[in-house]
């Protein structure tokens, strides 16, 4: 039962995939310190743009806490530093992470989910997102955004083209806002819960019943269908250049 656990709540918008898989970012790394912490969502399919995510088992302090401890990890790139090598995060008090989500399961070529391009490298986009300014980190920190020139491409809100600055933004355009607390829970997110690939696009569901870490993974690709809840489709599109992005997703 879940009813005397201490809970911390976060509001989010389930059509941004950046948010909701940050929101599973938040899992790993709680379950990474706290191994009996539950998570599960709270939706009304007639607000579309409007969820909560919740951790039983965890106070609101706690998660602040953890979010601290991840802004000072250290990364480091595995083999060759190169725009696609696998990053090691250390966290102080927590299991090492090892992100490769943007690569094939061998490490062999790069997967449909490498968003980035140009001088672009894994270590430095970590690097950077670690080192920007995180905010407050009050219950909004999904929200917390700064201008900033690099970022993963998974967060929506921070996408751009050519049109819409009316330039290159390597001649003379500001830098677009970017969501890093959202970017790097997001990153470490989707290397355990990945979309599900369908005919429509990239799928995945909002659970609705308190789960630990691993049976939350299989129900956030669909793959369990007991742990039923509202399930949204995004895309991967072309942004600019060799650059690509999340879309918003839709309710499937």
């Amino acid at each position: 039962m879940t009813d005397n656990r201490p809970i911390a709540t976060f509001e989010f918008d389930p059509l941004n995939p950046a948010q909701y898989f940050a929101c599973c970012g938040l899992l790993e790394l709680a379950s990474a310190g706290t191994p009996d912490v539950l998570a599960a969502f709270d939706h009304d399919p007639q607000q579309p743009r409007k969820a909560r995510f919740v951790l039983y088992g965890l106070t609101p302090e706690k998660v602040k806490t953890t979010l601290e401890s991840l802004k000072k990890a250290k990364a480091t790139a595995i083999g060759e530093s190169n725009g696609e090598a696998p990053i090691k995060i250390e966290i102080a008090d927590l299991p090492k992470f090892v992100l490769d989500w943007w690569l094939a399961p061998d490490r062999s070529r790069k997967s449909r989910f490498k968003l980035w391009a140009g001088q672009q490298t894994t270590l430095k986009l970590v690097e950077d997102m670690l080192s920007m300014d995180w905010g407050e980190l009050d219950t909004h920190f999904l929200n917390f955004r700064l201008p900033m020139s690099g970022r993963f491409g998974i967060d929506p809100r921070s996408s751009w083209n050519t049109l819409d600055f009316g330039s290159s933004l390597n001649i003379q355009a500001p830098d677009p806002y970017t969501y890093p607390v959202t970017e790097m829970l997001a990153a470490i997110g989707l290397q355990g819960f990945r979309p599900s690939k369908t005919k429509e696009g990239f799928s995945y569901q909002l659970w609705t019943q308190p789960l630990p870490l691993i049976p939350a993974r299989a129900a956030a690709s669909l793959a369990i269908s007991e742990f039923s809840g509202s399930s949204f489709v995004f895309q991967v599109e072309k942004r600019s250049g060799s650059f690509r992005c999340f879309t918003f997703a839709r309710p499937q």
